[in-house]
Formats: C-alpha cells, sequence, structure tokens
C-alpha cells in the first residue's frame, strides 16, 4: 500500500487521509484548494471541507522528554469565556487556521496547554483510536493543568466542531520545552 505524508494528514493510495484526529474521504481530484471527507467519530459520520497539505516528509522522533496518560479534549476560538481570536501567545487564529509551521515539525495542530509548558512546547499526542499527532502548546485555559482533569485543549476552527470529539484519554510525549 503506498503513502504520502501531507502536511495535516497522511494518503493512503487515493482516498483515505488522516488528520491527526479524524478520518476523512477525499472527492478526487485532489488538485482543489478544499476537499469533501466524512469524519466518522463514535460511529457517527459527518460532512464537510478540509484543505488539503502540501507533500513534506515526516519530523525525526526525538526522545521524550516527559510521557504521561493525560485527557484532551477540544476546543474553538469562538468559545464561551475567550475573550479574543488570538491565542494566549498573540497567534491568530479567527479564520478558522487550526495549524502552526514550526521549524522542525512543519505543520502541526495548536493546542492549550498549562503555564508549566512554555509557548512552543511541542507534544505527541494518541490513543487506541486516536492516531499519532504532533501540537504544539500556544494558548492556555482556566479549565486545563497538569493537576486538572483536562491536561490539553485541541483547537478547532469552531467550537461547534468539538461536539462530536468529545473528551479522549491520551498518551502525551512532551518532546520540546519552549521554542
Amino acid at each position: 500500500m503506498k503513502m504520502r505524508i501531507i502536511r495535516g494528514c497522511t494518503i493512503v493510495g487515493t482516498v483515505l487521509c488522516v488528520v491527526g484526529l479524524s478520518i476523512m474521504w477525499f472527492q478526487e481530484p485532489f488538485t482543489e484548494e478544499k476537499h469533501t471527507f466524512m469524519v466518522t467519530f463514535s460511529k457517527k459520520e459527518y460532512l464537510g471541507t478540509y484543505p488539503l497539505k502540501e507533500i513534506v516528509e515526516e519530523p525525526d522522533i526525538e526522545e521524550s522528554l516527559e510521557s504521561y496518560s493525560g485527557f484532551l479534549s477540544g476546543y474553538g476560538p469562538d468559545c464561551y469565556g475567550c475573550t479574543s481570536l488570538h491565542t494566549a501567545s498573540g497567534y491568530y487564529v479567527g479564520d478558522g487556521n487550526i495549524y502552526y509551521e514550526d521549524e522542525t515539525y512543519g505543520q502541526i495542530r495548536i493546542v492549550a496547554g498549562d503555564k508549566s509548558y512554555p509557548f512552543g512546547t511541542i507534544v505527541k499526542l494518541q490513543n487506541t483510536e486516536i492516531d499519532p499527532f504532533y501540537a504544539i502548546v500556544l494558548d492556555r485555559g482556566s479549565a486545563i493543568g497538569k493537576d486538572k482533569k483536562i491536561q490539553f485543549d485541541l483547537l478547532f476552527p469552531s467550537e461547534k466542531d468539538t461536539v462530536v470529539f468529545g473528551l479522549n484519554e491520551v498518551q502525551v510525549d512532551v518532546l520540546r520545552l519552549g521554542y
């Protein structure tokens, strides 16, 4: 089976794209800027569009600085209590941008994390239902922290996109502290 790594997703053959937490079936051709996809979570199907990212190499796997099990939830920049369309680090996310371009890891997801993780911290998150993906801490949140139930909050384009995501127990590997 032929696989290509694409920023934000892995193409298996010509129709399956695994993006961090979602399985997406794209319509052909892949040359369009946005593609139709179907996401299946908890045996429910959802349709939408998503940009296809450019082909890149996978980043080198680094040794984990810290590993533990924790919980991951989702949020949108329009969530209740969110005060602007910027992350706590100042990164603009109001246009639905849920990715950050990192010099080492390429295009990776944005998460809110505990204050003990400086902005720019890279984590690898995974569990039995979520394929491993890299994320960067660029935000904070009052409901997340090492001493709280939720350790990380994954950014989605909108709060309504988080409904199907729910709360997920994940394996956390801290790969880099700060920039």
